[in-house]
């Protein structure tokens, strides 16, 4: 099959295309795979990152063109040249862009081929569960989690699950799937912050998010360390620090209330 210098075929061109919210074109597929009907197309065609058609489909949330391609024998257990499986490429594919119904098909669809190992990692030390919970994607994360995904893993730069779930949502489900499946709430990443940490400096202006965090894990008898630090607030709580620099009176009250230490230098608040 015709390729470009970059190793691209047209069916890695196809599978490209975004199928938003779940709507996959398979005339298109089924107009391709006609006009190239007297011709060999090889589904596993590998452009020069490694990369199938089957990364290209799952990626774009191409469901119906990605079970096309098992069929007729695609890799499930392909990688590219960074490590990304095809299970990577579908927790990538951000959450809040699948509907519930179209998320549960997704999920089928890895039930009946597999798509990779759960704690595959790539170049960046990334398990499907990192991409999954960055994305948003509750439905993969429920899911990676029953299917013995590590929710204490740590990628390249100690971010866990957890980390990126907090760095781009506040949904308490989220927060919840992977606190009820053993997610530690007081790890470090590299950058030497806590969950807690993340969703003050992220979300503190949103007292509900934050008093969510504590209900869950209360429910839970998990303890909340509250006297973290950081390079930026190495005397003091980094938490109360955020609440202070921020001038948020609501926040920095209800960690002291919580027990964060109170601090030894004047509070101007």
């Amino acid at each position: 099959m015709l390729a470009d210098a970059y190793g691209t075929t047209p069916l890695h061109e196809l599978c490209k295309r975004e199928a938003m919210y779940g709507d996959d074109d398979e005339s298109a597929l089924d107009l391709f795979f006609r006009i190239c009907s007297e011709k060999v197309v090889n589904v596993d065609a590998e452009d020069e990152e490694g990369r199938r058609p089957l990364h290209f489909a799952l990626g774009n949330g191409k469901k119906i063109t990605a079970d096309r391609l098992l069929a007729m024998g695609a890799d499930p257990e392909s990688h590219d040249t960074r490590g990304s499986t095809p299970l990577h490429a579908i927790a990538s594919y951000h959450g809040h862009r699948l509907g519930e119904d179209f998320a549960k098909d997704v999920v089928s669809l890895i039930d009946e081929w597999g798509l990779g190992s759960v704690r595959a990692r790539d170049a960046d030390g990334n398990e499907p569960l990192h991409l999954a919970a960055r994305s948003a994607n509750r439905v993969l994360v429920d899911w990676l989690l029953r299917n013995g995904a590590d929710p204490n893993a740590v990628n390249a730069v100690g971010s866990s699950p957890l980390h990126l779930a907090l760095m781009s949502s506040s949904d308490r489900r989220l927060m919840e799937a992977l606190l009820k499946h053993g997610a530690d709430p007081n790890s470090i990443n590299e950058s030497g912050k806590t969950p807690l940490i993340l969703i003050c400096d992220k979300y503190g202006n949103r007292m509900e998010t934050v008093q969510e965090f504590f209900e869950i894990n209360d429910a839970m008898n998990n303890h909340v360390h509250l006297d973290a630090t950081t390079a930026e607030a190495s005397r003091s709580s980094a938490a109360l620090h955020m609440a202070l620099a921020r001038q948020n009176k609501s926040l920095f009250k209800y960690l002291l209330r919580r027990g964060a230490p109170i601090p030894t230098w004047g509070i101007g608040i």
